[in-house]
C-alpha cells in the first residue's frame, strides 16, 4: 500500500485600525492575501499600481493498493486527488475608502467595502477587476483477475474528473464611484451600492464573463477466456470482450453584476462600452453611455462522447438439427424478450419464443414422415470455430447562449454617441438578451440599433459496425439414421446518424411605459420582440423586422446482411440462407416560434421610417385604437415564411433460404423467406406572415412602393401559424424493430401453417392409401419402396386438397399474410384501439389488397384482427374471431361472407 497526502496553506496578514488607515507607496503597494480594517475611513495611494491580490492553498492526496491470492486472483486500487482554493485580500472601511493608484488599480479575486460612506477606486490608466480560478481534479481506478476451474474473468475500470470554478472581485459602497483615466475590466466580478453605482471611462468600458469548466472520463473494460455461455443453450470455449468509455465536457460562463439597491447604475464610456453575459440591475435608472455599446451573450458548452467494442471468438459446441436448433431459438428469443425494456418489443419478442416452440414441437412431429422434409439432423450437436465484433461511437455537442440582463426599476437608457463623424459609428446591439424598464426604456444610436437572437446549436454524429463468422460441424440423428454435415456463415453491419439543429433565444425589450427606438440611419430587429405600453421608433434610413426559424434535421441508415450454407458429408441435405436489410429514418424541421415584432399595448405605435421598412415574418402591432397608430415610411415591403416538418422511416428487408430433401429441414421448418417493405411517415404546415395593426400607414414615396398595401395583414393576431415538432427519434427506432419483428412472426405463422398442412396432409394421405389397400413400407423396405409409397401419398387427392389450403397461395397463408401486412402498417400505436376505431378502413384495404379476391383468405384475416382486437381489449380472442372449436373450420363457416363484401 502506497498512501501521500501534501497540504499548503496561506496564513493571511491582518491589519486593524481603530479610527482611520492610511497606506501609501511611492510605487506599488500590494496585499496578498492579506485583509486591512479600518472602523472609520481607508485610504490606499500608489505611485504606481494598487494591487490586491489572491493566493491558493493547495492540497494533494494518494492512494494505492495491490492484492494477489490464490489462483492467480489479484485485484488493484488507486486514488488521487489535487485541489487549489482561492484565498482572497480584502480592505474593510467603516465610513468610506479610497483606492487610487497613478496608474492601475488591479483587483484579483479580492474586495474592497464600505458600509456607510463612499466607495471611491480612481486609475490614471487602468481599473481591473479580475477573477481567480479554484480548481479541483480526481481520478481513480480499480481492477480484478482471476478465476477458477476452466474460466478466468479479468475487470477494470478508470475514472477522472476536473473542474474550475471561478470567484471574482467585488467592490461594494453606499456608493461606488470607479474612474479610470483608460478602460475599466470586470470579468466575472461585482461593482454593486446601495444609493448609486457609477463607473467613469476615458476609453473602454468591458463587463465581461469568465468560463467556468468541468470534465469527465469513465471507462470500462471486461474479459472472459475460457468456458462461457455461447448466448444460446450452448458452450464456447474462447475469449469474450467488452470495453466502453465516456467522456464529457461542459463550460458555463459566470457573469459579472453591476447594480444598486435603491439608487441609479450609471456607465459612462469615451470609447466602447461591452456587457456580456452578465446583469445590470438598478433600483431606480440604469444609464449606459458609449460610442458604441453592446449587450452580448456568451456560449456555453455540453460535449459528450460514447465509444463501444465488443468481441467474442472461440470454439461453440450448441444444439443442432431441426428440433434443438429451434429449441436454441425459443430460448434466445425469450432471453431477449426478458431483457426488453419496450413493453411492445418485449411482447413481439414472447411471441416469438412461443412460435419458436411449436416449432420445434412440429420438427419432432415431423421426424419420420414420408411427405415432409425428413433429415438425419432430427437432433444433434454442432461444434463452430468463429468470431463477432462490434463497435460503436456516439458524439453530441450543445451550444447554449447565455444572454445579459438589464432590470431598471425606472428607466432604462442607452445612448450610442459615435466618434463624432456622421455615419461611421455610433451602434447600440443587443444579442440574445433581457432588457426591462419600470417605466421607460430607450435606446439612442448614432448610427445603428441592432436586435438580434442567439443562435443555440446541438449537432449529433454516430456510427456503428459490426462482423463475424464461423466455419463448422453438426453430427445428428434422425429418422433411423446419422448424418453429419458442414456450414459456414458470416454477416457485417454498419450504420450511421447525423444530426443537427439551431434554436433562437430571443432579444426582448420589455418597458412599463414606453419604448423608444432611435437610430440614424438603420434599425434592424431580427429574432427580437419590442414591448411597451406605447412604442416610438424614429429611423433614419431602413427599418427591417424578420423573424428566424428553428431548425432540426436527422438522419440515419442502417445495413446487415448475413448469409449462410450447409453441406450433408453423412446422409440428405444441405442449405443456404440469405437475409438483407436497410432502414433509414429522416426528418427535417423548420419553424418561427416566436415572431419578430413591435408589440404596443392601449397606447398605440408611432412609427416613422426615412426610406424602407421590411417585415419578413414580422409584425408591428398594437392594442390600441387605430387613431393612435401610425406608420410613416419612403416604402413598405413584407413577405412570409414557410414553416414544415415533415420525416419518413423506412425498412427494407428480405430473407431467402434453400434446402434439399433432408439436410435442410431446420432451414425450411423455421422461416424460409421473408419480404418486408415499410414506409411511414408524417407532415405538416403553417406559415408566418406580416401584419400591421389597423392605424395610419403613410407611404411616402410610391415610386418605389413594389407591393399593394391594400394586400397587408392588418390583424397580427394571425400572423404566426407556427408548426411544432413531430419528429419522435426514439419512437420512430422502436415502430421499425416492432415492424420487423411483425414480418418475422407472420413468417413464422405462415411456416407454421405450410408445416401442419404437410403433418395432415401426410396422415391423410397415408389414411386414403390404406383404404385403397396401399400399406406404408416395413423396416426392410428398400429405399425404391420408400420413394415410390411416398410419390403415392403426395399424388394422393387428400393431400393435394389440405396443401391447396396450407401451402404457398393457399387460403391460410393469404390470410396470414394479409394480417401481417396490416399489423406492420399499424405498428407503433394502439393496435387494438386502432383496429376496433379510424384505422378500420385501412386495415381493410390492406387486407384487399393482400389477399385479392380470395374470399376465404379475406375472412379469415377479418377473423384474426377481430381476435386481436378482443386479446387488446381484454375479452375472448375466440369470441373476437367469430372462432368456435378448430379454428381452421369455424373461421371460413362461421362467418357471413356478406359481413365482408366491402372490402372487395
Amino acid at each position: 500500500m502506497t498512501a501521500k497526502n501534501d497540504r499548503v496553506e496561506h496564513q493571511s496578514t491582518v491589519v486593524s485600525a481603530g479610527g482611520d488607515l492610511s497606506v501609501q507607496g511611492g510605487n506599488d503597494v500590494t496585499f496578498v492575501a492579506s485583509q486591512a480594517k479600518a472602523s472609520n475611513e481607508a485610504y490606499l495611494y500608489a505611485g504606481n499600481d494598487l494591487n490586491l491580490l489572491a493566493a491558493h492553498d493547495e492540497s494533494y492526496s494518494y492512494y494505492s493498493k495491490k492484492k494477489k491470492g490464490s489462483f492467480g486472483r489479484s485485484s488493484s486500487r488507486m486514488s488521487e486527488s489535487e485541489a487549489s482554493t482561492v484565498v482572497s485580500s480584502s480592505i474593510q472601511a467603516g465610513q468610506g475608502a479610497e483606492l487610487v493608484a497613478k496608474r492601475d488599480v488591479n483587483v484579483e479575486a479580492s474586495s474592497a467595502s464600505s458600509t456607510k460612506g463612499e466607495l471611491a477606486v480612481v486609475a490614471g490608466r487602468d481599473v481591473n477587476l479580475t477573477a481567480a480560478e479554484n480548481s479541483y481534479s480526481s481520478a481513480s481506478a480499480k481492477s480484478k483477475s482471476g478465476g477458477l476451474g476452466l474460466s478466468s474473468t479479468s475487470k477494470a475500470n478508470a475514472q477522472s474528473s476536473s473542474y474550475t470554478s471561478v470567484q471574482g472581485a467585488t467592490l461594494s459602497g453606499d456608493t461606488t464611484v470607479v474612474q479610470a483615466g483608460r478602460d475599466i475590466s470586470v470579468a466575472a466580478s461585482n461593482v454593486v451600492s446601495t444609493g448609486k453605482t457609477a463607473l467613469r471611462a476615458g476609453n473602454d468600458i468591458i463587463i465581461d464573463s469568465v468560463a467556468e469548466t468541468s470534465e469527465s472520463h469513465r471507462s470500462e473494460s471486461k474479459k472472459k477466456s475460457g468456458l462461457m455461455s455461447s448466448g444460446g443453450i450452448g458452450i464456447t470455449l474462447g475469449t469474450a470482450k467488452n470495453a466502453s468509455t465516456q467522456d464529457t465536457r461542459t463550460v458555463v460562463n459566470q457573469g459579472s453584476t453591476i447594480g444598486s439597491v435603491l439608487g441609479d447604475v450609471d456607465m459612462r464610456a469615451g470609447k466602447n462600452l461591452s456587457i456580456t453575459a452578465s446583469d445590470v440591475v438598478a433600483g431606480k435608472d440604469i444609464n449606459l453611455v458609449g460610442q458604441n455599446v453592446s449587450i452580448l451573450a456568451a456560449d456555453n458548452q455540453n460535449v459528450s462522447e460514447q465509444t463501444r467494442k465488443t468481441s467474442k471468438s472461440g470454439l461453440t459446441l450448441a444444439l443442432s438439427g431441426t428440433v434443438g436448433s429451434a429449441i436454441d431459438a425459443t430460448y434466445q428469443n425469450a432471453k431477449q424478450a426478458r431483457n426488453e425494456d419496450d413493453s411492445r418489443l418485449s411482447a413481439l419478442q414472447g411471441i416469438k419464443a412461443g412460435l419458436s416452440g411449436v416449432q420445434a414441437w412440429q420438427a419432432a412431429q415431423q421426424n419420420g414422415g414420408m411427405t415432409g422434409e425428413n433429415s438425419a439432423q432430427f437432433v444433434g450437436i454442432s461444434a463452430s470455430l468463429g468470431s463477432q465484433k462490434s463497435s460503436s461511437r456516439q458524439r453530441q455537442e450543445q451550444q447554449i447562449s447565455q444572454g445579459s440582463t438589464l432590470t431598471a426599476g425606472g428607466n432604462l437608457n442607452i445612448i450610442a454617441t459615435g466618434s463624432g463623424a456622421v455615419g461611421e459609428d455610433g451602434d447600440v446591439r443587443v444579442q440574445g438578451s433581457k432588457l426591462q424598464a419600470g417605466k421607460d426604456l430607450q435606446l439612442i444610436a448614432n448610427r445603428d440599433v441592432v436586435l438580434e437572437a442567439a443562435a443555440n446549436t446541438q449537432k449529433l454524429n454516430g456510427k456503428n459496425k459490426s462482423s463475424g463468422g464461423a466455419v463448422g460441424v453438426s453430427v445428428g440423428v434422425g429418422s433411423g439414421e446419422a448424418g453429419i454435415s458442414i456450414f459456414a456463415n458470416a454477416n457485417k453491419g454498419a450504420g450511421k446518424e447525423i444530426g443537427n439543429g439551431t434554436t433562437w433565444t430571443e432579444t426582448t425589450l420589455d418597458a412599463g411605459q414606453k419604448a423608444s427606438l432611435v437610430s440614424g440611419r438603420d434599425t434592424t430587429l431580427k429574432g427580437a420582440q419590442v414591448n411597451g405600453e406605447s412604442i416610438l421608433a424614429k429611423v433614419g434610413r431602413d427599418l427591417t423586422l424578420q423573424s428566424l426559424q428553428d431548425r432540426d434535421y436527422y438522419d440515419s441508415k442502417q445495413k446487415n446482411v448475413g448469409g449462410g450454407a450447409s453441406l450433408a458429408i453423412v446422409g440428405q441435405g444441405g442449405g443456404a440462407n440469405l437475409s438483407l436489410s436497410q432502414s433509414k429514418l429522416h426528418s427535417k424541421y423548420d419553424s418561427v416560434q416566436e415572431q419578430t415584432g413591435l408589440f404596443a399595448g392601449k397606447g398605440g405605435f408611432q412609427v416613422e421610417v426615412g426610406k424602407h421598412t421590411q417585415l419578413d415574418g414580422s409584425v408591428i402591432a398594437s392594442t390600441a385604437e387605430a387613431e393612435k397608430n401610425r406608420l410613416s415610411t419612403g416604402s413598405l415591403g413584407w413577405s412570409e415564411i414557410r414553416n414544415k416538418a415533415e420525416y419518413k422511416s423506412q425498412l427494407q428487408s428480405v430473407s431467402v433460404s434453400s434446402a434439399n430433401d433432408g439436410a435442410g429441414a431446420f432451414v425450411s421448418n423455421m422461416p424460409s423467406g421473408m419480404l418486408i417493405a415499410y414506409n411511414h411517415g408524417d407532415s405538416a404546415s403553417g406559415t408566418t406572415g406580416s401584419a400591421i395593426s389597423a392605424g395610419t400607414l403613410e407611404v411616402r414615396d410610391p415610386a418605389r412602393q413594389q407591393q399593394d398595401v391594400a394586400t397587408l395583414s392588418r390583424d397580427p393576431s394571425r400572423a404566426n401559424d407556427s408548426v411544432s415538432p413531430i419528429f419522435d427519434k426514439e419512437k420512430e427506432q422502436k415502430r421499425l424493430q416492432q415492424v420487423q419483428l411483425i414480418g418475422e412472426i407472420g413468417t413464422q405463422a405462415m411456416d407454421i401453417l405450410r408445416t401442419q398442412g404437410q403433418l395432415d396432409a401426410d396422415k391423410a394421405a397415408r389414411a386414403e392409401l390404406e383404404a385403397r389397400g396401399i400399406s406404408a413400407p416395413g423396416a426392410g423396405a428398400s429405399e425404391r419402396q420408400v420413394e415410390d409409397y411416398r410419390k403415392a401419398l403426395l399424388g394422393t387427392n387428400a393431400y393435394q386438397d389440405i396443401m391447396g389450403k396450407y401451402g404457398t397461395g393457399g387460403d391460410y397463408q393469404k390470410a396470414a399474410q394479409a394480417v401481417t401486412a396490416a399489423l406492420q402498417g399499424l405498428a407503433g400505436g394502439d393496435i387494438g384501439s386502432a383496429l376496433a376505431g379510424a384505422s378500420s378502413p385501412y386495415v381493410a384495404g390492406v387486407i384487399k389488397q393482400v389477399a385479392g379476391d380470395n374470399d376465404t383468405a379475406r375472412i379469415m384475416a377479418h377473423a384474426v384482427l377481430g381476435a386481436v382486437v378482443a386479446q387488446a381489449q381484454g375479452n375472448s380472442a375466440a369470441a373476437g374471431g367469430g372462432w368456435g372449436g378448430d379454428w381452421r373450420v369455424n373461421c371460413c363457416s362461421d362467418l357471413p361472407r356478406e359481413k365482408y363484401q366491402r372490402t372487395k
